[in-house]
């Protein structure tokens, strides 16, 4: 079983990708029974990085819709290690997707 404490990353580019590949080796350099991915005590930040980090585990495609004042609705997409339409965009490279731990 991996435990991941997640906090929240405001910081540069370079930086977000230090965050992020910290996160993404420790998910991928062996096999777990289970993954706990905690979101304790994060106050937000940049989720480009959070995201890129446990993009393992992170399906691509569509994630969610953040609407603005005037009620317009964008969508926030996942592709590899890349989140689009709003953080950070981390390119981790080719992403070993853990398929059995993909968030659904």
């Amino acid at each position: 079983m991996l435990y991941v404490h997640l906090p929240e990353f405001n910081g540069s580019s370079s930086q977000g990708k230090r965050y992020a590949n910290t996160i993404y080796y420790k998910l991928t350099s062996k096999t777990y029974k289970g993954i706990i991915i905690d979101l304790r005590n994060n106050l937000g930040g940049d989720i480009g990085p959070m995201l890129a980090g446990i993009s393992p585990v992170v399906p691509n495609g569509k994630l969610f819709e953040v609407v603005n004042a005037a009620n317009k609705p964008t969508s926030v997409t996942f592709q590899g290690s890349v989140t689009n339409n709003m953080g950070t965009k981390i390119d981790l490279g080719k992403v070993k997707k853990s398929q059995e731990f993909l968030l659904r």
